[in-house]
């Protein structure tokens, strides 16, 4: 994938953060930075090839996305200790990547990257429409989901003690997929299966997406299935 050119903002605030933490702070931090693996962002799309995309189902209706913003940042945390919190201070950086797209219809699209620190897993989060999957990809799970109906963790922190719960709703990895005769391969399949009696017709049900080309097919509660477009 050609990032240099689609990366370039993100560089410059890369550069800038370490510019400061390295001259604009009277203690001279100590800054680590947790980016995305060069594995993991093959999850992105490739906007030089891809910048739009459509989508069709069986009735011949198609829907059109076009790429609307594309950027990196940082998410910055901070821990201090000694004499007032000033001295000893401790700098995190961490990566976020993130694409959206927009169709026709104002649905949305978007992938989103996050850094993290071991023995944590890199994030990549998934987003079409009002449905929005976590999934976790050095764990290789699904960890969060959240939909008109609700917000469902596999587990959080309550009173400093974590509580789990049983996520319906899960992820899946497929070698390939075909779809309209192409053949895509690495197809990560998010399905939801929690809120079912929340449920309309146009429920979104099913999301694939596959490395380096996005989404693929949605699925719906009513039974229309939207198909990648061969262009």
């Amino acid at each position: 994938m050609k990032k240099c050119k689609r990366y370039a903002i993100g560089s410059l605030a890369y550069g800038v953060a370490l510019l400061c933490t390295s001259c604009g702070d009277l203690y001279s931090p100590n800054t680590e930075y947790f980016f995305v693996s060069s594995e993991h962002k093959e999850w992105l799309m490739d906007t030089d090839t891809y910048e739009e995309f459509s989508l069709s189902d069986s009735q011949a209706f198609t829907e059109y996305f076009q790429l609307t913003s594309e950027w990196e940042a940082f998410n910055s945390s901070r821990s201090s200790s000694g004499l007032f919190g000033l001295k000893d201070r401790e700098y995190k950086e961490y990566e976020v990547i993130q694409q959206v797209f927009r169709s026709q219809l104002d649905q949305r699209f978007s992938i989103h990257l996050e850094g993290a620190e071991p023995p944590d897993g890199q994030i990549l989060k998934i987003r079409l429409d009002n449905n929005y999957c976590h999934y976790d990809l050095l764990h290789k799970k699904l960890i969060s989901i959240r939909t008109d109906a609700g917000r469902r963790p596999d587990s959080e922190y309550i009173d400093n003690k974590l509580v789990e719960y049983p996520l319906l709703s899960f992820a899946r990895v497929h070698d390939t997929m075909k779809i309209n005769e192409v053949e895509y391969h690495d197809v990560l399949e998010f399905v939801h299966a929690d809120f079912k009696d929340q449920w309309e017709e146009s429920t979104i049900v099913s999301v694939s997406i596959a490395k380096e080309v996005g989404l693929i097919q949605y699925k719906l509660h009513g039974g229309r299935v939207f198909n990648r477009v061969v262009e």
